[in-house]
């Protein structure tokens, strides 16, 4: 079995470290260290990232991705600027579980707004009375007619304060456990949510 890398992924990697290098880490350090970046720049940051596969990583070229096999991907995350993980991270896992867990009309809606960096995706199952153990969510979903109602609060949720999507889980019936739970991808411009900023400590 080989495990070289090919020509190409190799090509790959240096193109990536180049671009962080010439453009990632100086674009960073033009904003103020104690203030947060503003959502329109970090759109920007976003789509100097798109042409390597960043945010498209292993979702198909049809439906907008950039086709990456997993080894190649984590080439590619070996070399991100370290500050901006959990940002392109979580963008590009938003698409890929619409992309895994999501009907065709869904990936057709919610994909290629991330994939071009038009809109930036989140994960919210955190909240603050159970943390991350999904068998006590208590954010309630109730159908009504043809859509789910949705209330409850997550905390400690990556992008969240600036997120336009939420792929947010929710229990449909809290008597059953973690088996009354399920995925729901709400659209801030459609449905509209609240979220904040939460003050950190500084070394």
């Amino acid at each position: 079995m080989n495990f070289d890398f090919s020509d190409e992924q190799i090509m790959l990697k240096n193109s990536a470290r180049k671009l962080m290098e010439r453009e990632v880490v100086p674009f960073l350090a033009s904003f103020p260290e104690d203030r947060p970046i503003p959502p329109e720049k970090i759109k920007e940051l976003l789509k100097k990232l798109i042409p390597l596969g960043y945010i498209g990583n292993i979702i198909p070229v049809e439906y907008g991705g950039a086709g990456l096999d997993y080894l190649t991907y984590g080439l590619l995350m070996e070399e991100l600027e370290p500050s901006i993980y959990g940002l392109v991270m979580i963008t590009g896992g938003t698409a890929r579980s619409v992309y895994f867990l999501g009907n065709e009309s869904q990936k057709k809606a919610f994909i290629p707004s991330i994939l071009s960096a038009k809109k930036i995706g989140c994960s919210a199952i955190t909240e603050p009375n159970v943390g991350s153990n999904p068998a006590f969510i208590q954010t309630r979903a109730v159908l009504d007619g043809d859509h789910y109602i949705l209330n409850g609060t997550k905390t400690w949720i990556t992008n969240g304060a600036f997120a336009d999507i939420a792929f947010t889980l929710a229990t449909t019936d809290p008597s059953k456990g973690k088996n009354g739970l399920c995925r729901f991808v709400v659209d801030k411009e459609i449905s509209p949510f609240k979220a904040k900023a939460i003050e950190t400590l500084e070394e």
